[in-house]
């Protein structure tokens, strides 16, 4: 049997992250498939250095004021990523979140997301509310 060693690591909200190791041992093989990982690889945009600048910039102008709501487009923001909705005149922060479509395997990681073992549709096709050997699946 193989086993490796991975290295986590989460960032926290500018007050604590969390750093750990994982071992693995076996084979992964099927979270990479149920996962879709390459595919969401590829379905990232790309930016240039001077963009990347530029929104850091925009974000140091913003950095602790109260009573404001972003003004930038989340059209872009993967399905499921949570982001910034305003901030307060407390400064408290307010997350929303992109919408998760039941019918998009890239983020429902694969044929083995709840709604494909129910059988729903890979190609956005809507299924329908209830069905005789399924209970209904939400839509966003």
């Amino acid at each position: 049997p193989t086993s490796s060693q991975v290295l986590m690591f989460s960032f926290g909200s500018g007050l604590a992250a969390t750093m750990f190791t994982l071992k693995v041992a076996g084979d992964t093989s099927h979270i990479a498939e149920a996962s879709e990982l390459e595919l969401r690889l590829k379905e990232r945009i790309q930016r240039t250095p001077e963009e990347f600048s530029s929104t850091l910039a925009d974000r140091e102008t913003k950095y602790g004021k109260f009573d404001w709501t972003p003004s930038s487009s989340t059209e872009e923001l993967f399905p499921g990523t949570f982001y910034l909705g305003n901030v307060d005149k407390f400064g408290r922060r307010s997350y929303k979140r992109v919408p998760v479509s039941p019918f998009r395997s890239s983020i429902n990681y694969g044929s083995l997301a709840f709604h494909s073992r129910l059988g729903a549709a890979d190609d956005g096709r809507p299924l329908p509310a209830t069905t005789a050997s399924s209970p209904a699946v939400p839509t966003p």
